[in-house]
């Protein structure tokens, strides 16, 4: 297995998320939810109210998360709209979801108030509806992308997913260094340990 050294934790952007001009953000996933509310791509838009024009989300961050395919918006990524650039810049809500950047290049998630850099909630929790005669159920699906310091796909690597409830699945990722889709009946906290090539 690798040996994860260390993590720093950076917070995703959700739709309505503020920026430091007073602004908020406006579009972003259609099936992607953090805390009911859909997550912000690179791309996504937001109103400045300070320059009084809509600008474009740029990256500034080195981690690649993604969400529907799209790279997601982290905490202090820069607005491009007529101000100065760098004045700005997202903020995320109290309670907004983390994901955690390793040095040996993986990408987990947690929620901000998880005790342990080893619990990890995948971002790409996506609700699939089912409705029967007499009931619905929800089924939660999970994906890691796994990706090496240099941004290269973490390709043909084995994985072991341990989940909260003690249910464990064991995979190879594929060429784009994508797990298997997982689907579990609740939310749980998923810790990934990822094997050698």
């Amino acid at each position: 297995m690798l040996r994860i050294v260390s993590g720093k934790r950076f917070k995703i952007i959700t739709v309505g998320d503020q920026t430091t001009t007073g602004g908020r953000v406006l579009n972003g996933a259609r099936t992607v939810f953090c805390q009911n509310k859909a997550v912000a791509f690179i791309g996504s838009i937001s109103f400045c109210p300070q320059c009084k024009t809509s600008g474009v989300i740029r990256r500034t961050q080195p981690f690649n998360v993604f969400a529907e395919d799209r790279p997601v918006c982290i905490e202090g990524d820069i607005v491009e709209c007529r101000c100065p650039v760098g004045v700005n810049r997202l903020i995320a809500s109290s309670g907004a979801f983390e994901f955690i950047g390793y040095d040996d290049g993986c990408v987990g998630y947690s929620i901000s108030s998880a005790d342990s850099e080893g619990e990890l909630l995948s971002l790409y929790d996506e609700q699939r509806q089912s409705a029967s005669a007499n009931e619905s159920k929800t089924d939660y699906m999970i994906q890691f992308h796994c990706m090496n310091d240099d941004g290269s796909a973490m390709a043909h690597h084995h994985y072991t997913l341990l989940f909260a409830d003690g249910f464990t699945e064991t995979g190879i990722t594929n060429e784009f260094g994508d797990t298997g889709w997982y689907s579990h009946e609740s939310a749980q906290i998923v810790t990934i340990n990822m094997g050698m090539h």
